[in-house]
């Protein structure tokens, strides 16, 4: 009874994988076994700022503009997925330039004709975008010391305030010192505020550009 109902829907409904890949709020993609992304819908060019499809192709997580940690989270997704073989739904937010992102995941394995996992696959469905004030605007005049703009990178790349001061080769009390500043300076409250900051400053950027 099941088969023949199930013969039945597919005598009479057609449907057209291109529409459904499109319906807003949807983002599929695909990737390898090393995290590089393969293939996706429009969805993920458009809130990341790329051109096409082929700036995307190639990229990691870590190679998208935003934070380390959620790159991190978003990676460690995929190994469970790779290494368990089984589909997974998980929830992410990302920080773009203009807003955060939160939206639920579904991953699951990518398999060949022999049944081999050989990458992932995921559909993504945006639960909420939150638009970001433009902190550049009111400190656009403020200047941060190169410490300080140091310390802010390091901050928002996920160290530590004692890594941090590993790092910079000083103590996690001026690293503190440094930030407290740094609030004051850019009108934060927090300490994601201040990740946010610098995730948008054209140091951060100039930055991470030079880690690549």
């Amino acid at each position: 009874m099941g088969i023949n109902k199930d013969k039945t829907l597919e005598k009479h409904y057609r449907i057209n994988i291109n529409n459904l890949l499109n319906i807003s709020g949807l983002t599929t993609f695909w990737k390898d076994l090393d995290g590089c992304y393969s293939g996706c819908n429009d969805f993920p060019i458009n809130y990341f700022g790329f051109k096409s499809k082929d700036d995307i192709h190639g990229l990691t997580d870590f190679d998208l503009p935003i934070l380390r940690n959620e790159a991190q989270r978003m990676r460690d997704g995929d190994l469970e997925v790779i290494n368990t073989g089984q589909p997974i739904q998980i929830r992410y937010s990302i920080t773009t330039k203009k807003s955060i992102i939160q939206f639920q995941t579904f991953k699951a394995p990518l398999l060949d004709e022999a049944g081999h996992v050989v990458g992932t696959y995921g559909i993504d469905h945006i639960l909420d975008v939150v638009q970001l004030k433009n902190a550049l605007t009111s400190s656009q005049q403020t200047t941060l010391t190169k410490r300080q703009e140091d310390c802010l990178f390091y901050l928002a790349q996920g160290f530590t305030i004692k890594k941090i001061a590993h790092t910079l080769s000083l103590s996690p009390r001026t690293i503190e010192h440094y930030l407290e500043n740094i609030k004051v300076k850019l009108n934060c409250y927090s300490r994601d505020e201040l990740i946010q900051h610098a995730f948008r400053s054209t140091y951060f950027q100039e930055k991470i550009k030079s880690f690549k």
